[in-house]
């Protein structure tokens, strides 16, 4: 299972704080970004979700975005655009791209995963 949750839902979910933290020692939840967690292993795709759960003004992009339209094989570092007054300290699987989109440069979730 790779299901990607954040600390409000688990505890929305009446997980207490000592037991996410417990979980995470143990293994059954792996901590991908800053309050965002993977049940088991995590995926490409809990990585994605992991991304837009942290900053949701994120847009997966570059590489990234080329894998999910099945253009390019699954990247060793997944590539996110955010506003430019966006800063984060990313872990070393992703790297972030400061600059403003206008909405029509975004695309829904394409249909290949």
């Amino acid at each position: 299972m790779d299901r990607v949750v954040t600390r409000a839902q688990l505890v929305a979910e009446g997980i207490a704080s000592s037991t996410i933290g417990d979980r995470c020692r143990r293994g059954r939840y792996v901590r991908l970004l800053p309050g965002v967690y993977c049940e088991g292993t995590p995926t490409a795709v809990a990585r994605c979700a992991a991304i837009v759960e942290w900053l949701p003004d994120a847009h997966l992009s570059h590489r990234t975005s080329a894998w999910l339209h099945a253009m390019l094989p699954e990247p060793e570092v997944f590539e996110a655009t955010v506003p430019p007054s966006r800063y984060r300290k990313t872990p070393p699987w992703l790297r972030l791209y400061r600059r403003d989109l206008p909405p029509m440069s975004w695309t829904t979730s394409p249909n290949s995963r």
